[in-house]
């Protein structure tokens, strides 16, 4: 067979073109059809993709097409899992076992010899803008021990300096699974200091990320606030 890269640019062009236009055809044919779909959302990438084992990931994806949309929840054993997969039960039991450890799933019977609940379990990042009435920092600290109270964990915050002289910070909790943010906007560079030295006692660590857009007026601020945290995130990795 000819080496894709040895054809001449026009022929590559054409099969690049008849490619996407494929696929455009295909996604709008599914949204005619409005065919069931599991929906794996950009947070799975940095919470779980890495680790994540690939028979788990099967089941997580089984599971995801089986579940009620509204309350995630299936009833299926693991003898029935075993024999769509054609696996013995102990490597489905194992599957469900590491679902389990790693919280994507909670499962469990409700009654002697009845068929165990399988309930998918939300993850990743919630937002929430905080009003701020007083200071950033009574803010903050008010937050912190609302967000205790409910056991919240307060994980790390980040601050979002731009060339627009606004900032906001973001401060993340972990809830099971899920991470909780809440989100102080636009307060002033003189509060900086007062705040990391606020939280420096909470033994709570801040960075410090630099960005070019203005959050206030993006449109969608939750939106540019959880873009730009994943890039925080990937740079850290990077």
């Amino acid at each position: 067979m000819e080496k894709f890269f040895s054809k001449p640019n026009a022929e590559k062009k054409r099969i690049f073109d008849e490619v996407r236009q494929n696929y455009s055809v295909w996604r709008d044919e599914l949204y005619t059809m409005n065919k069931p779909f599991f929906m794996i959302h950009s947070d799975f990438k940095y919470q779980y993709l890495k680790d994540i084992s690939g028979g788990a990931l099967k089941l997580f994806i089984f599971l995801g097409m089986h579940s009620k949309y509204n309350t995630g929840e299936s009833w299926y054993s693991v003898e029935e899992v075993s024999k769509f997969f054609d696996k013995d039960q102990r490597t489905i039991a194992k599957w469900f076992s590491e679902l389990e450890t790693i919280g994507l799933i909670f499962r469990a019977q409700d009654g002697f010899n009845r068929k165990a609940n399988t309930f998918l379990k939300p993850y990743g990042f919630l937002f929430d803008l905080v009003s701020q009435e007083i200071s950033i920092t009574k803010n903050v600290s008010e937050d912190i021990e609302m967000s205790m109270a409910m056991d919240w964990k307060p994980v790390f915050g980040v601050i979002f300096n731009s060339n627009f002289k606004e900032y906001t910070f973001v401060l993340l909790y972990q809830d099971d699974t899920v991470y909780r943010c809440s989100c102080f906007l636009n307060f002033e560079y003189e509060e900086l200091r007062l705040l990391r030295r606020n939280l420096k006692q909470k033994n709570i660590l801040v960075d410090n990320y630099d960005i070019d857009v203005s959050i206030m007026n993006s449109g969608n601020v939750k939106l540019t606030i959880y873009n730009h945290l994943l890039k925080y995130f990937e740079e850290e990795k990077a």
